[in-house]
């Protein structure tokens, strides 16, 4: 494991979901504070789907990036508040709650079940917190090694402490519910091909956006070698192998990585992925990386099914190579409306070139379905990065088998499959 990815490791060991996913199963939070949105908003939501968070942002970027994520949400309430002290401070980011309190119930009237503290002036932020909160509600404040925030800590009488996840869970009662909290890491699941393709299927006819990526074999050696280069498809570029470390380390419900673990492949490489995949995410379930090829492959009618309500009626935006994106059987199968079409050869190199035509079709489409090997995960990364939502899925290989690419050896052993779905879709 290289320093850069080590060091994520220890950033993630030290993160607080352990704590808030505790709170929130125990307690099951109706109304919510909080001072930083982002992933904690993500996880409460995803835990008490009947919450509403009140949650305060001090950074215009951040602010219009986390808006565009929890768009049309309406359980998710993103105050944009400055942090100057001029020009009326009583609504700025760490007194609005208190000033929309008063002005609600006319003095300081306890009334969040929660409060999470992971913004700015966190010291601050806790002292209008203990006003807000109720008796038997839990402040939970993030980073809370820094000495600084330790005197608005003494505040709450009842104090649970994870120094190794560098998180403290305060309130007014006892907390009986973080007694047994667990010292070790919260286990990781690995969905089959079944409960994936159920999940893919919920997340397409939902409409909200998503990203699944599929990582295998040959991300792993791009991760741990940025020169690596494999059959002479791609030219080193660290880059890359920079932002498959991105991609395979963010951590969000509506963020899918299927991982070729558990069984879906065999052998050294695949343990190896596996350990790295559960080394960074603590508590995430990954999916079967290969789900739509084995699907393909074994279960046609459900394959058939599944493409269909997924993407069939809809505005669909392939990006591939060229000989994938002009077949035309893939055309039909997946009803693409437009393409954005890489030579087959060194697509991540030609991802610079593209990404501003790539973004700017973003919004005009439903979905995007990317086959680009190890660029479709960089691509998937800098969208995702770039405050870009979208239905994302990465198709894999199963384009190659329908364009006929016989470049893998499942696709060898089964010479019938293109001639099986033309007749489905012909």
């Amino acid at each position: 494991m290289d320093a850069e990815v080590k060091k994520l490791h220890e950033w993630r060991w030290r993160s607080f979901e352990r704590a808030l996913v505790r709170v929130c199963r125990s307690l099951k939070p109706k109304r919510v504070l909080e001072w930083g949105p982002g992933r904690s908003t993500a996880i409460t939501l995803r835990e008490c789907p009947d919450a509403h968070i009140l949650t305060l942002e001090h950074s215009p970027k951040y602010h219009e990036e986390v808006s565009r994520l929890f768009a049309g949400d309406s359980r998710v309430e993103i105050e944009m508040r400055t942090i100057s002290t001029k020009g009326g401070a009583s609504t700025g980011y760490v007194s609005y709650p208190l000033w929309q309190n008063i002005r609600d119930h006319g003095r300081p009237t306890p009334v969040y079940d929660m409060v999470f503290v992971d913004g700015r002036f966190r010291f601050d932020c806790l002292t209008v917190a203990r006003m807000l909160v109720k008796q038997n509600g839990v402040v939970i404040l993030h980073d809370a090694h820094r000495k600084n925030y330790h005197p608005a800590v003494d505040l709450f009488p009842h104090v649970w402490r994870d120094e190794k996840a560098r998180t403290i869970v305060m309130s007014m009662s006892p907390m009986p519910f973080m007694d047994d909290m667990p010292s070790g890491p919260m286990k990781n699941t690995v969905e089959g091909v079944e409960n994936t393709m159920s999940q893919l299927r919920e997340r397409f006819v939902s409409g909200r956006p998503f990203t699944y990526l599929r990582f295998g074999d040959a991300d792993l050696y791009f991760i741990n070698d940025p020169d690596f280069n494999k059959n002479r498809r791609h030219d080193p570029d660290p880059r890359m192998s920079h932002d498959l470390k991105q991609a395979f380390t963010v951590e969000h419900p509506d963020y899918l990585i299927g991982c070729a673990s558990k069984g879906v492949f065999s052998g050294e490489k695949s343990r190896e992925l596996e350990g790295l995949a559960f080394s960074l995410h603590e508590g995430k379930t990954f999916y079967s990386a290969v789900a739509l090829q084995v699907v393909f492959m074994k279960h046609p009618g459900m394959f058939e099914q599944f493409v269909r309500e997924c993407f069939h009626g809809r505005r669909v935006l392939f990006i591939g190579g060229e000989s994938v994106s002009r077949d035309p059987l893939v055309q039909k199968v997946f009803d693409v409306t437009a393409t954005i079409e890489f030579t087959d050869r060194n697509a991540f190199q030609i991802l610079d070139a593209k990404m501003s035509q790539i973004e700017k079709n973003v919004p005009k489409f439903d979905v995007m379905v990317s086959a680009l090997g190890q660029a479709t995960r960089c691509l998937g990364w800098r969208l995702w990065d770039t405050g870009h939502r979208t239905q994302y899925f990465d198709v894999g290989s199963v384009v190659d088998a329908l364009a006929g690419r016989k470049l893998r050896s499942w696709i060898k052993r089964a010479p019938e499959l293109r001639d099986r779905y033309v007749s489905m879709f012909g």
